[in-house]
């Protein structure tokens, strides 16, 4: 489920469809320093449909000062150093006890990877991420602004095959 029945998509922050390769430390880090935020958590995150490959860390990080509500949701996480998920101490669940679901652990199949940021990184016909992703209403178009979905389904990362 992406928002409760009290919620919309306007009371959460959506992190959607995006690629994170190659980082120093983590593919993605959500969450807030609640020390500069008057103690406020991080809180309702829906982190969907995402590619985050090959980073010397994590894939996905939950930094300390999250909330319970946060969702992480059909992405694909795959050849990170240490872990897929992980918080501060590298464990997962968190201790603030966010959520994942359908996470795929596959190589993605682009049409040309290339590390230095060069390549082509549209989805082959056999990519795992193809029709893997879930609807978020707000996202109507990929990163070329075709509209989404093309197939049978929204595919993972920014571009709709």
């Amino acid at each position: 489920m992406l928002a409760t029945a009290s919620q919309s998509l306007l009371d959460v922050t959506v992190v959607a469809n995006n690629l994170s390769f190659g980082n120093k430390t983590h593919g993605m880090s959500i969450g807030t320093e609640i020390d500069n935020t008057d103690g406020g958590l991080g809180d309702n995150f829906i982190v969907a449909n995402n590619i985050s490959i090959n980073n010397a860390l994590l894939g996905i990080r939950e930094r300390e000062g999250v909330g319970p509500n946060n969702q992480f949701v059909n992405n694909i996480v795959y050849g990170n150093g240490k872990a897929v998920f992980g918080e501060e101490d590298y464990e997962w669940p968190s201790a603030a006890e966010s959520t994942d679901q359908g996470i795929i652990m596959q190589n993605v199949q682009f049409v040309q990877f290339q590390a230095d940021g060069s390549g082509n990184y549209r989805l082959q016909s056999n990519s795992p991420a193809i029709d893997a992703g879930i609807a978020i209403s707000i996202l109507s178009t990929d990163f070329d602004g075709r509209p989404r979905p093309q197939g049978k389904g929204i595919d993972i990362g920014p571009f709709e095959s």
